[in-house]
Protein backbone atom coordinates (compact mmCIF):
# COMPACT_ATOMS: atom_id res chain seq x y z
CA UNK A 1 0.00 0.00 0.00
CA UNK A 2 2.92 2.42 0.48
CA UNK A 3 4.15 1.94 -3.13
CA UNK A 4 2.23 3.52 -5.98
CA UNK A 5 2.56 1.73 -9.31
CA UNK A 6 1.10 2.76 -12.65
CA UNK A 7 1.43 6.54 -12.42
CA UNK A 8 3.16 8.14 -15.37
CA UNK A 9 4.08 11.69 -16.28
CA UNK A 10 1.83 11.63 -19.36
CA UNK A 11 -1.33 10.81 -17.40
CA UNK A 12 -3.98 13.37 -16.68
CA UNK A 13 -2.57 15.89 -19.13
CA UNK A 14 -5.02 18.83 -19.23
CA UNK A 15 -4.04 19.74 -22.79
CA UNK A 16 -4.74 16.22 -24.04
CA UNK A 17 -8.05 16.16 -22.18
CA UNK A 18 -9.07 19.50 -23.70
CA UNK A 19 -8.14 18.25 -27.18
CA UNK A 20 -10.16 15.06 -26.68
CA UNK A 21 -13.19 17.02 -25.51
CA UNK A 22 -12.87 19.38 -28.48
CA UNK A 23 -12.84 16.40 -30.85
CA UNK A 24 -15.99 15.01 -29.23
CA UNK A 25 -17.64 18.44 -29.61
CA UNK A 26 -16.82 18.53 -33.34
CA UNK A 27 -18.13 14.98 -33.85
CA UNK A 28 -21.40 16.02 -32.21
CA UNK A 29 -21.73 19.48 -33.78
CA UNK A 30 -20.98 18.29 -37.30
CA UNK A 31 -23.10 15.15 -36.82
CA UNK A 32 -20.18 13.03 -38.02
CA UNK A 33 -21.47 9.84 -36.42
CA UNK A 34 -24.82 10.01 -38.25
CA UNK A 35 -23.00 10.97 -41.45
CA UNK A 36 -20.63 8.02 -41.16
CA UNK A 37 -23.55 5.65 -40.64
CA UNK A 38 -25.34 7.03 -43.71
CA UNK A 39 -22.26 6.98 -45.96
CA UNK A 40 -21.19 3.58 -44.63
CA UNK A 41 -24.55 2.04 -45.55
CA UNK A 42 -24.28 3.50 -49.06
CA UNK A 43 -20.73 2.20 -49.50
CA UNK A 44 -21.63 -1.27 -48.22
CA UNK A 45 -24.63 -1.38 -50.58
CA UNK A 46 -22.41 -0.44 -53.52
CA UNK A 47 -19.80 -3.02 -52.59
CA UNK A 48 -22.44 -5.71 -52.15
CA UNK A 49 -23.68 -4.90 -55.65
CA UNK A 50 -20.09 -5.23 -56.88
CA UNK A 51 -19.88 -8.59 -55.10
CA UNK A 52 -22.65 -9.93 -57.34
CA UNK A 53 -20.27 -9.63 -60.30
CA UNK A 54 -17.07 -10.70 -58.53
CA UNK A 55 -17.07 -14.17 -56.96
CA UNK A 56 -13.83 -13.36 -55.12
CA UNK A 57 -15.81 -11.12 -52.73
CA UNK A 58 -17.06 -13.44 -50.01
CA UNK A 59 -18.61 -10.83 -47.74
CA UNK A 60 -18.91 -7.08 -47.28
CA UNK A 61 -19.53 -5.77 -43.79
CA UNK A 62 -19.44 -2.42 -42.11
CA UNK A 63 -20.01 -0.34 -39.02
CA UNK A 64 -20.31 3.26 -40.13
CA UNK A 65 -17.28 4.03 -42.28
CA UNK A 66 -15.29 1.07 -40.94
CA UNK A 67 -15.75 -1.38 -43.80
CA UNK A 68 -14.38 -4.84 -44.52
CA UNK A 69 -14.32 -6.56 -47.90
CA UNK A 70 -13.55 -10.23 -47.34
CA UNK A 71 -11.98 -11.97 -50.31
CA UNK A 72 -11.95 -15.69 -50.93
CA UNK A 73 -9.83 -17.93 -53.09
CA UNK A 74 -10.43 -17.44 -56.78
CA UNK A 75 -9.75 -20.62 -58.67
CA UNK A 76 -6.16 -21.49 -57.86
CA UNK A 77 -5.42 -17.97 -56.66
CA UNK A 78 -5.11 -17.60 -52.90
CA UNK A 79 -7.29 -14.96 -51.23
CA UNK A 80 -4.31 -13.42 -49.42
CA UNK A 81 -2.44 -13.06 -52.71
CA UNK A 82 -5.49 -11.44 -54.26
CA UNK A 83 -5.90 -9.01 -51.34
CA UNK A 84 -2.25 -8.01 -51.53
CA UNK A 85 -2.45 -7.49 -55.29
CA UNK A 86 -5.53 -5.27 -54.90
CA UNK A 87 -3.77 -3.31 -52.14
CA UNK A 88 -0.67 -2.65 -54.26
CA UNK A 89 -2.73 -1.78 -57.33
CA UNK A 90 -4.65 0.76 -55.23
CA UNK A 91 -1.44 2.12 -53.70
CA UNK A 92 -0.17 2.83 -57.21
CA UNK A 93 -3.31 4.94 -57.69
CA UNK A 94 -2.75 6.88 -54.46
CA UNK A 95 -5.16 4.95 -52.24
CA UNK A 96 -3.98 3.36 -49.02
CA UNK A 97 -5.81 0.95 -46.73
CA UNK A 98 -5.00 -2.08 -44.61
CA UNK A 99 -5.40 -5.80 -45.18
CA UNK A 100 -6.64 -7.66 -42.12
CA UNK A 101 -6.54 -11.40 -41.45
CA UNK A 102 -4.64 -11.75 -44.71
CA UNK A 103 -7.71 -11.52 -46.93
CA UNK A 104 -9.91 -8.64 -45.74
CA UNK A 105 -9.59 -5.21 -47.29
CA UNK A 106 -10.11 -2.86 -44.33
CA UNK A 107 -11.34 0.62 -45.19
CA UNK A 108 -11.34 3.23 -42.43
CA UNK A 109 -11.62 6.73 -43.92
CA UNK A 110 -11.87 9.73 -41.59
CA UNK A 111 -15.35 10.60 -40.38
CA UNK A 112 -15.13 13.93 -42.21
CA UNK A 113 -14.02 12.45 -45.54
CA UNK A 114 -15.31 14.39 -48.53
CA UNK A 115 -18.00 12.37 -50.26
CA UNK A 116 -16.34 12.78 -53.68
CA UNK A 117 -13.08 11.43 -52.24
CA UNK A 118 -14.89 8.47 -50.71
CA UNK A 119 -16.52 7.49 -54.01
CA UNK A 120 -13.21 8.00 -55.82
CA UNK A 121 -11.64 5.50 -53.41
CA UNK A 122 -14.45 2.97 -53.88
CA UNK A 123 -14.08 3.32 -57.65
CA UNK A 124 -10.31 2.61 -57.37
CA UNK A 125 -11.03 -0.51 -55.32
CA UNK A 126 -13.65 -1.69 -57.81
CA UNK A 127 -11.25 -1.23 -60.73
CA UNK A 128 -8.47 -3.04 -58.88
CA UNK A 129 -10.75 -5.92 -57.94
CA UNK A 130 -11.98 -6.30 -61.51
CA UNK A 131 -8.42 -6.19 -62.84
CA UNK A 132 -7.12 -8.76 -60.36
CA UNK A 133 -10.12 -11.10 -60.64
CA UNK A 134 -9.78 -11.45 -64.39
CA UNK A 135 -5.97 -11.53 -64.38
Amino acid sequence: PHISLGHYTHEKNPMACAAGLAVLDVIEEEQLLARSEQLGKAVVARLKQLATTLPAIVEVRGAGLLIGIELGNLGTRDAADLAEAVLYRCLSEGLSFKVGQGNVLVLAPPLNVKEDDLWWAIDRIAVALHAECVA
